[in-house]
């Protein structure tokens, strides 16, 4: 009787041993769950800061080239302008000498 007994023990023990063994394995489990699931979340957050950083370096260049382009229209449209202004002086000038001879 006192062999059943210790035996029963043996057998609670173990069975007691083994639910803290799964209980732990669990705990570890859903330990790693987490920490995987936060370094997809910072995998995510990185990813799209990156992608925002690209895109604003995108339109700050866009806005350069369309800057560099108006310049160099206005620049082209006055010298244009200062050319034909020069062309006009010139044709009345000798307008004004050929009514002179």
């Amino acid at each position: 009787m006192l062999m059943l007994v210790l035996v029963l023990m043996l057998v609670l023990v173990l069975m007691l041993v083994l639910v803290l063994v799964l209980v732990l394995v669990l705990v570890l489990v859903l330990v790693l769950v987490l920490v995987l699931v936060l370094v997809l979340v910072l995998v995510f957050v990185l990813v799209l800061v990156l992608v925002l950083v690209l895109v604003l370096v995108l339109v700050l260049v866009l806005v350069l080239v369309l800057v560099l382009v108006l310049v160099l229209v206005l620049m082209l449209q006055r010298s244009n302008d200062q050319a034909s202004g020069a062309a006009m002086v010139e044709g009345s000038s000798k307008l004004c000498s050929n009514r002179a001879e």
